[in-house]
């Protein structure tokens, strides 16, 4: 039997450290989730970004436009190059993509996307304002869980202080521990807190029996809404007029004094794709079986056509 002949196992194979993944870089969308692509940022330095970013209203009245802002802020891409400068960015691109995803109502989307960040990378201000408004969106148990180890990373922030103490309330409110919540209470006030509508809402209407609610309401801050929702109070239609983008996913949920403010108010946002066609069909529903008989307004008209179409089981009688 003739000797097998050697076989070649051509170079060995190189080793090297692999270098550290650019947090700017993360996102939750790859090109075949409906993402930009990887070289979204190609081309465009650092300082054209930071110049164009916060020049851009969000959200835009077109529903197309800000579909693909929302991508953009989404997107897995390769970090815009540095500044020629060489000057550190005021701002991270991430803080930025953040603050823009809650201008365009995506909390929960915002949220996702910072789970992935080095929280360092998101400035005090911006952190304070999601966490704010996540506490009652999708992922809101994440979110309390998240509360204090977030909270004490933040203490040296001592200005802040006092809207993280709101949001740890309300997240003892929405675990169902109100003793927890009136010790909160407590040690807020032994600390100077100002007896704001934060304060008021929570005496009289959540921890209190008081039926009307505090005069003034805005400007409507998450945690100011998250207590009008605790307290199952209808909300004045004022809160539905102009609120902000982030705000507005929550909002819709609220019962309103008047229906049609609601209804309004969830039409603009849809129209804005700030919210879903479900979201939109939800109120629609609501409005239609929970406004008054009398309720001859437009808004609840269109509601009770779009539930009447719905469930009209007779294809050729629906009316939409």
């Amino acid at each position: 039997i003739p000797s097998p002949k050697p076989v070649s196992l051509g170079a060995p194979v190189a080793k090297a450290l692999l270098a550290d993944v650019d947090p700017e870089t993360l996102g939750l969308l790859a090109p075949e989730q409906g993402g930009l692509g990887a070289a979204l940022w190609k081309e465009s330095s650092r300082q054209l970004v930071d110049r164009l970013l916060p020049a851009v209203q969000l959200p835009t009245p077109s529903y197309s436009l800000n579909d693909v802002a929302k991508r953009m802020f989404l997107t897995t891409a390769a970090a815009p190059a540095p500044s020629a400068t060489g000057l550190a960015p005021k701002r991270t691109l991430m803080a930025q993509r953040i603050e823009g995803l809650m201008n365009l109502g995506a909390v929960g989307e915002a949220w996702n996307l910072f789970a992935l960040a080095d929280p360092t990378l998101i400035d005090p201000v911006t952190l304070t304002r999601l966490v704010e408004a996540s506490v009652m969106g999708p992922e809101g148990q994440k979110v309390c869980d998240a509360v204090p180890s977030l909270m004490a990373a933040q203490s040296q922030q001592k200005e802040m202080q006092l809207d993280w103490q709101k949001t740890l309330l309300v997240c003892q409110l929405r675990g169902g521990d109100k003793k927890a919540a009136e010790l909160s209470l407590d040690m807020m006030k032994e600390q100077g807190a100002k007896r704001d509508t934060f304060i008021q809402l929570l005496e009289r209407n959540v921890l209190g029996k008081k039926k009307r609610l505090p005069r003034h309401l805005t400007p409507l801050r998450p945690t100011v809404l998250a207590l009008l929702r605790e307290s199952g109070k209808p909300l004045p239609s004022h809160l539905y007029k102009n609120p902000a983008a982030y705000l507005v996913p929550e909002l819709v949920k609220a019962k309103a004094q008047r229906p049609k403010a609601r209804v309004n108010l969830a039409e603009r946002s849809a129209a804005k794709g700030i919210l879903s066609k479900k979201e939109l069909a939800a109120v629609y529903q609501e409005a239609a079986t929970g406004a008054k008989k009398n309720d001859k307004s437009k808004a609840v008209k269109r509601a009770k056509l779009y539930y009447g179409a719905v469930n009209e089981e007779q294809p050729h009688k629906k009316i939409i």
